[in-house]
């Protein structure tokens, strides 16, 4: 070949090479940016570009093109990807492992994890990490085990990213001493560990112990993230602790936190859940973009405290803003709509259900049956029930109630022997309503019956409604040295409503000494309460015009 030509052919090919490295930090670049960004359409113009210009196989770019495909939530174009590489180097595996396991693709997860070991290819704790978040919940708990019992033999367990991971996986899987082992072997204990293990507490309602290591948290001198505070928020909620979600919520003011929607949720929902609803309301006027949750949590708290009317208004005002209500949101609504027995509003809100296709749903179904029963349409409460095509314990303990609250014992005891039959167990709140339906019919016997199969059969301790329901029964039955046995078995301080209700009981049989012994304990408990002055005084009435 001429030297000439030969030069020209060597100035191509280093022409070449450099705008294929230039063209390489470009890709690399565009893949970080729209990865990170979640833009799907620009990341899939970069991946025909690397086709075109040969550079797919670039371990680089195909393992940066395959994490920007499931970072814009396309697992399944990921995975082609992944399955074109001739020799996909670590990151590539290790990006596509977590990909299937964030995706809820847990099999194809653990099954690439293995193939990854089976072809020999290095494994290193970003490996672990992505495979232990395929195990995430109590059914793949034996498999992350076994991975645990992998990572020992990698000396991994003390590293901070493994840990964590570990944590995640056992808390996730219901095996909180096991996570919380991990996490007090752990050397060095970042912020995401320790929120990892409050989350995994609170996740499963040990609200104690998230606010106590919550608190060790502050005590060693770590600073709290933003998720952590939203975790115990939480944790707040459940307990309603309004003192401690005060105290976080000016925690996150005094650093300064920026407030995600997330995290203005659980603000509000904390001061909502605690009763305080006026806090509430005036920090949901504060949120810059509020969504249907921020909405929920308020009008659900005013619905469970009996302020039916503002939690229409509410919902009114979010109709407005063009929020589209979820289950919950409904479900709060018929709840105010019941509390207020308003059937026009509850007929209203029937038909928005059946125009959003909810009415199916057995939450949605059985709070409708609660409100056309509370609102005194027994037959609409039996058609809706009976229409349903799935029922929960809720929806058979709700159904009873309406018979029990319309005067049907019979009917509601009937019902509870069938849904007995579906092989349902019922819980205390069912049982509440038997004991109530036996003593509104007068059910003696019935009711001493579903009285002890409760304790010897289901295993449930009796409260305060179940000695109240007996008190009521056996009184109204002229049982009252029964009935008074019943109120003995309750702690002191949980005896007012059952011996109110024995006063009452008192007045019926006309009972004076039991009824003045009656008084003289609720006085004790409680001497501000008015039913002893109103009601003796009657008893005494009645036995005077007895003696005429």
């Amino acid at each position: 070949m001429p030297r000439g030509k030969a030069q020209d052919v060597i100035r191509k090919e280093e022409l070449a090479e450099k705008f294929k490295a230039k063209a390489k930090n470009t890709f690399f670049s565009l893949l970080q940016k729209f990865g990170s960004r979640r833009k799907l359409f620009p990341v899939k113009r970069v991946h025909k570009r690397l086709v075109k210009h040969g550079l797919l196989q670039d371990q680089l770019l195909s393992s940066l093109l395959i994490d920007a495909y499931g970072k814009c939530g396309e697992p399944d174009r990921a995975r082609a990807v992944f399955d074109t590489l001739e020799e996909p180097n670590s990151h590539s595996w290790n990006f596509m492992i977590r990909i299937h396991a964030l995706h809820n693709q847990q099999a194809e997860s653990l099954s690439l994890f293995k193939l990854m070991q089976k072809q020999g290819v290095p494994q290193d704790k970003y490996t672990f990490s992505a495979a232990l978040a395929a195990c995430s919940s109590p059914a793949a708990l034996p498999q992350g085990k076994c991975i645990h019992r992998t990572v020992l033999k990698h000396e991994l367990e003390y590293d901070a990213v493994v840990a964590t991971s570990l944590i995640n996986m056992y808390g996730k899987c219901g095996s909180l001493r096991r996570a919380n082992d991990v996490f007090d072997r752990m050397l060095d204990r970042n912020p995401i560990a320790w929120t990892t293990m409050v989350n995994a507490y609170t996740k499963h309602e040990c609200h104690k112990e998230a606010f106590q290591l919550f608190h060790q948290m502050h005590m060693e001198g770590i600073l709290a993230t933003l998720i952590t505070c939203v975790s115990v928020l939480g944790a707040c909620s459940s307990l309603k602790n309004i003192t401690s979600g005060k105290h976080i919520h000016l925690y996150i003011t005094c650093n300064s936190f920026e407030l995600n929607v997330k995290a203005w949720n659980a603000i509000i929902n904390m001061y909502a859940k605690c009763g305080c609803l006026d806090v509430a309301y005036a920090l949901l006027m504060e949120v810059p973009e509020s969504n249907v949750i921020t909405w929920t949590s308020i009008i659900t708290a005013y619905s469970q405290h009996m302020r039916g009317k503002e939690a229409l208004q509410l919902f009114h005002e979010m109709m407005k803003t063009e929020i589209v209500p979820n289950r919950v949101t409904l479900v709060s609504i018929l709840d105010a709509c019941a509390s207020l027995t308003d059937l026009y509003i509850g007929q209203l809100m029937h038909t928005l259900i059946v125009d959003m296709e909810s009415e199916d749903e057995t939450v949605i179904g059985t709070a409708l049956v609660n409100l056309y029963g509370k609102c005194g349409q027994l037959d609409d409460a039996r058609m809706l029930f009976k229409r349903m095509k799935e029922r929960n314990l809720h929806t058979w303990s709700t159904m009873i109630g309406v018979y029990t609250q319309h005067g049907h014992g019979k009917k509601a005891l009937a019902l509870f022997s069938r849904m007995r039959r579906t092989g349902l167990k019922p819980d205390k709140v069912t049982f509440v309503h038997v004991l109530s339906a036996c003593s509104r019919s007068g059910l003696v016997e019935e009711g001493r019956h579903f009285f002890s199969m409760m304790q010897d059969e289901y295993g449930i301790e009796p409260t305060v409604d179940h000695y109240s329901c007996m008190t009521d029964l056996l009184g109204r039955a002229g049982c009252l040295d029964e009935a008074e046995a019943y109120i003995k078995k309750l702690p002191k301080e949980l005896r007012i409503v059952p011996w109110r209700t024995m006063l009452g009981a008192c007045k019926v049989q006309g009972d004076v000494d039991r009824g003045e012994g009656a008084a003289e304990r609720l006085v004790e408990l409680d001497p501000t309460d008015t039913a002893p002055y109103i009601t003796l005084p009657s008893i005494y009435v009645g036995a005077t015009r007895e003696m005429y």
